[in-house]
């Protein structure tokens, strides 16, 4: 979510009050921003999970999608998509995810935007808990959640292994 403090913000958006709580409306609306390069079969779920989304129809939503110079077919899957979500697509011809996401803070049309990536597969609630959370703590300068893999099958030992070792270190 875009309401941060920060200089670099401030350069981007000059009429934004950065780091101010965000006065929230009855019609607040959403700006989704997915970054992509070159994973047309992963954004294709994606996509597909937000069109199913619960609350999608009856949420103020924009679904922006920032094209990193795509090659494979990306154009495409947003343009399956248009019928069943707002969405509309933007290019980004410089390389690096930080260069798409500033395209995206240049380009949201709606009140608060919201980062997701390109490989994530969002839960039935997800849109809904976001506005929740930014209704009740107006003051919050961001908003995060719980992220679970999805390893497409069984388990990778190596890396389920190696992933237990680092949390332990963490104290987790």
């Amino acid at each position: 979510m875009l309401k941060g403090r920060g200089d670099r913000f401030r350069q981007l958006l000059p009429s934004a009050n950065i780091g101010a709580a965000v006065r929230v409306k009855d019609d607040l609306m959403i700006s989704i921003c997915i970054c992509t390069y070159n994973r047309s079969k992963s954004l294709w779920r994606t996509l597909d999970s937000i069109a199913k989304l619960n609350d999608i129809k009856s949420t103020a939503v924009e679904i922006l999608i920032v094209d990193k110079n795509c090659s494979d077919g990306s154009s495409n899957v947003v343009e399956a998509f248009r019928e069943k979500l707002p969405i509309r697509r933007v290019s980004e011809s410089r390389d690096g995810l930080a260069y798409a996401r500033n395209k995206a803070i240049t380009e949201f049309r709606g009140d608060v935007l919201l980062f997701t990536d390109d490989d994530v597969t969002v839960a039935p609630g997800w849109l809904a808990a976001y506005e929740h959370a930014i209704r009740h703590f107006p003051d919050a300068d961001y908003f995060g959640g719980r992220i679970l893999p999805d390893w497409g099958g069984a388990k990778p030992r190596k890396a389920v292994l190696k992933l237990q070792r680092l949390l332990r270190r963490r104290g987790g």
